[in-house]
């Protein structure tokens, strides 16, 4: 049986020497059995893992529930790679959870004629397994053929997030989401001392910073350090909320784009003993689709698929 592996860290490739620092996490669980399983609980726990702030009940009786990135390219990402992985070939689909970012690989490149341009672009379906991506049509997890890369790309930037990345890399092909705009390749080009990229690599994980953390991160005194986050707010990196004082603390600002156009600042995170609460009393929300038999519309058979968006 072939089946989906998640791996998750909180740690961003190439920081590894923060591991002990950041206290990280890392844990590899595989998922077998049915394929509609193997998506609905591989979806079920990067949502888990993920950031997410939960609303304020009013006419509804679930509060809501914002994921820092939309549940719909999350699963996108997971059903593409078990619906066109190369079943001929050995591994599992990976799922790996970082600091920055969400990457999925399959085993096995892209169909001819499809290129990593085209996915970018209105583009035809060409399927690998057809019996399968017509179970996930009819099950309606696939609802539209040649549309999902196009989903994730426009939902990702209408979240202020970048673009989702595809590549195809050890005979596989990989998508990358990000959880937020400040890439490495956008970092390398804001100019930032040592210090404050210490800072940043402590900010993703932590989603917050006072000006005392910062000194104790960096070793710098008051003066330095309340220079340095005032350079980061001026760069549009960090946005820093309350007034001066102890009061005071920093989160990562929100960008539209990696270009810098002007965009929303990140909404305070809530303390970690709130997260905690926020953690126990809620569950996963939309993870799970009913699954009809068969199509009500009266039709017999399913388009071909290749990276179909799912239902809403």
């Amino acid at each position: 049986m072939k089946l989906v592996q998640i791996s998750v860290s909180s740690v961003p490739k190439g920081l590894a020497s923060e591991r002990r620092e950041l206290k990280d996490y890392t844990q590899s669980v595989p998922f077998l059995g049915r394929l509609f399983d193997q998506v609905d609980r591989a979806t079920d726990l990067l949502l888990s893992v993920i950031n997410r702030s939960v609303g304020v009940r009013t006419e509804i009786a679930r509060a809501p529930v914002a994921y820092e990135i939309p549940p719909d390219v999350v699963r996108e990402a997971v059903v593409n790679a078990v619906a066109h992985r190369d079943y001929a070939l050995a591994g599992a689909v990976q799922v790996s959870v970082f600091a920055d970012r969400v990457e999925v690989w399959n085993p096995g490149v892209l169909s001819p004629p499809l290129t990593l341009e085209r996915l970018r672009e209105p583009h035809g379906s060409v399927p690998r397994n057809a019996r399968i991506c017509e179970a996930l049509f009819l099950a309606r997890y696939i609802e539209k053929s040649g549309t999902g890369t196009l989903m994730m790309i426009h939902e990702s930037v209408e979240h202020s997030l970048p673009e989702p990345e595809f590549a195809q890399r050890a005979g596989g092909f990989s998508v990358t989401v990000w959880r937020d705009w400040l890439t490495e390749r956008v970092v390398a080009t804001l100019g930032l001392n040592q210090r404050q990229r210490r800072a940043l690599t402590h900010l993703k994980a932590a989603r917050r910073i006072t000006n005392q953390d910062y000194q104790e991160i960096t070793g710098a005194i008051t003066k330095t350090a309340t220079r340095d986050l005032a350079d980061m707010v001026a760069e549009g990196v960090v946005a820093r909320i309350g007034k001066t004082g102890r009061g005071a603390y920093y989160v990562l600002a929100r960008k539209g784009d990696t270009n810098g156009t002007n965009g929303t600042l990140a909404a305070p995170p809530p303390s970690p003993e709130k997260r905690d609460m926020n953690r126990t009393k809620e569950t996963s929300t939309g993870s799970r689709r009913p699954r009809p038999k068969g199509r009500t519309d009266g039709s017999k058979s399913s388009p071909a698929c290749h990276r179909g968006s799912p239902r809403r």
